[in-house]
C-alpha cells in the first residue's frame, strides 16, 4: 500500500473543480450492505458529513470503479471484518 498525508486544503484556496473525474457520471459502487440513511454516496459529496454505513454488521465489501478511459476502468476493492 502507498500512502501519503497531505495539508488539508484552506478555506480561501482556489476552488480545485477544473479537471476532477465527475464521480456522478463515472463511478461504479457496489456494496454488500447500506444503512439507508447512510448511503455510500454521501461519503463523497463534498461538505456532506453522514459518511457511509453499513446496514448489517460483520465482513463488507464495496467496490469501486471508474470508467476514466474507454480502455481503462480501473477498480478498487475494499473488504473489512
Amino acid at each position: 500500500m502507498r500512502k501519503r498525508l497531505i495539508a488539508p486544503i484552506p478555506p480561501d484556496a482556489p476552488s480545485l473543480d477544473e479537471g476532477w473525474l465527475d464521480l456522478d457520471r463515472a463511478a461504479v459502487v457496489e456494496v454488500t450492505s447500506e444503512d439507508k440513511e447512510y448511503p455510500v454516496e454521501s461519503s463523497l459529496i463534498s461538505g456532506e458529513m453522514r459518511g457511509w454505513r453499513a446496514a448489517d454488521s460483520g465482513a463488507m465489501v464495496s467496490r469501486w470503479r471508474a470508467l476514466i478511459s474507454r480502455n481503462c476502468a480501473p477498480a478498487v476493492e475494499f473488504q473489512s471484518s
